[in-house]
């Protein structure tokens, strides 16, 4: 028996629709069912009692992408807030104007630095910031309390601190202290390279966070703010498409209402989109690979009669371009499709060989010319060596227009950024940003299982109940409004 999965509210193309994954409230999914595809197991859980934890990511920059081992170098700042309901009656000392010094428990401490404190003479008293100097807040032992343990899935090794994290409590009140934490990294995480335009590919790379605890401790929320960190600074090989990079540099990915596993985490997924600059590529290789076969097409220049002249001329250029094919499989990593720098050096490869095989059959039937003996009838008498002679040189000039044509094409392309679109880019990586499932023979579009949401399965409507389904990825322009919504740092208690 299948999970029941969100149908969105109407299918009308003219219509605002935004798809929502059910059971969530100001960010956080309140409640989900467990072990739904068996009705025996299948159970209510509860999360009205986890902790939101806000997250907040500043990348700096890109430092290396290595193609080969399909890795990247980033150095970014992690923020997380959290309200800790067990951290209460912090120690704190204030030194007042006068040299005092007064020390107490917190009963609750505002972020703008008022203070109410119960003083070691059991009163309670409260403090405006303008009373005091400075203030001295005893830190707990941080190792004890509550901390959002999460993991980089995708990270390789071990990630470099550039200063041990920060923890700082930012306000306190009856209910539990507001605690603040950053971390600077530096991190090398694998992703993989589709490659199929390279040198003019669009990348997708992404730093997959998940929780080590269930949604039930704790989820997490991306942090909204006013004015966003805008990313900006990639390696030379790569530039950050920014009108996609404003959209969405990270968001947490959607818990399932519905669960056929005994769990699920909350997951963040940050991401960065990146246009390959390929001058390099083709200034330093193909643009070779072209002067090459242009120095092959000058075999048409040699006389016919000269055919091993011809021929050597073509095959030293033939290995020339083959050894370039050789330096670009160092750079990229085993795939099992062509790239776009295979096809083109492919394509030259068996531009030569007809070359080549021009040659060989023109030798040929030159050959058959001197050989007819006076008198003796065939179709090769028909011909004279100056109108073969003739015929190579129209051939070798249709060649030149055709090469010359074919590589002016796509020097047009490579100048006017001609790319894939975003949607293609987050299909090929099955991206689940919003993952959906579209019914071919309805129409009718529902949001997929995030846990499942490389499967498909038949369309929910009773009336259709068809399995030719089409899965979809959709991008931050189709929609542009995160499925889990950004949300504001709680304010702090008045004092």
């Amino acid at each position: 028996m299948l999970c029941h999965e969100m149908i969105e509210d109407g299918t009308s193309s003219d219509e605002d629709e935004q798809l929502c994954p059910p059971g969530y409230e100001s960010g956080c999914i309140l409640e989900y069912y467990k072990l739904c595809n068996d009705a025996r197991k299948k159970k209510l859980v509860d999360c009205r009692q986890m902790i939101k934890v806000y997250v907040e990511i500043n990348p700096h920059e890109i430092k290396t992408i290595d193609d080969q081992k399909e890795e990247f170098q980033v150095l970014m700042m992690m923020k997380l807030w959290w309200k800790d309901p067990h951290l209460k009656n912090l120690r704190c000392t204030l030194r007042m104007d006068s040299g005092e010094d007064i020390t107490g428990t917190i009963v609750k401490f505002s972020q703008d630095g008022n203070i109410v404190m119960k003083c070691k003479d059991g009163r309670t008293r409260t403090f405006k910031k303008s009373e005091y100097v400075s203030k001295h807040i005893q830190e707990p032992d941080w190792d004890k309390q509550f901390f959002p343990s999460f993991t980089f899935i995708n990270i390789q090794g071990e990630c470099n601190d550039l200063f041990k994290p920060i923890y700082e409590v930012v306000w306190s009140d009856q209910d539990g202290t507001f605690v603040s934490w950053r971390r600077k990294i530096d991190g090398t995480f694998a992703e993989r390279l589709e490659l199929h335009y390279f040198p003019l590919d669009r990348q997708l790379c992404r730093i997959k966070i998940t929780a080590e605890k269930p949604i039930e401790d704790f989820q997490f929320v991306m942090l909204k703010k006013d004015h966003k960190h805008h990313f900006s600074r990639a390696c030379d090989t790569f530039k950050v498409d920014q009108e996609m990079q404003k959209l969405c540099g990270s968001y947490v990915r959607y818990c399932d209402f519905e669960l056929p596993f005994p769990s699920q985490r909350s997951m963040v997924n940050v991401i960065f989109h990146l246009d390959r600059q390929g001058d390099y590529y083709f200034n330093n290789m193909l643009l070779m690979v072209f002067l090459v076969n242009l120095m092959g097409l000058c075999a048409f220049a040699i006389p016919l009669h000269d055919a091993s002249g011809r021929l050597s001329l073509v095959s030293s250029c033939f290995l020339a371009v083959l050894a370039y094919r050789y330096i670009i499989n160092e750079i990229l990593p085993r795939k099992a499709y062509l790239t776009a720098a295979d096809k083109y050096i492919t394509f030259a490869c068996m531009f030569l060989i007809v070359i080549c095989l021009q040659t060989v059959v023109f030798v040929i039937w030159r050959r058959g010319i001197e050989e007819v003996k006076e008198g003796q009838l065939s179709l090769a008498s028909l011909w004279t060596r100056s109108t073969l002679d003739f015929y190579d040189y129209v051939l070798g000039v249709l060649m030149f227009i055709v090469w010359v044509a074919i590589n002016g094409y796509l020097w047009c392309l490579w100048k006017l950024s001609r790319r894939q679109d975003w949607g293609s880019v987050y299909l090929e990586n099955e991206e689940p940003y919003a993952p959906i499932q579209e019914c071919q023979a309805c129409g009718l579009q529902w949001l997929s299982k995030q846990c499942l949401h490389m499967e498909t399965s038949k369309c929910p409507d009773p009336s259709c109940g068809s399995s030719e389904v089409q899965r979809k990825y959709l991008t931050p322009k189709q929609h542009p409004d995160p499925l889990v919504p950004e949300q504001y740092l709680p304010e702090s208690p008045h004092v």
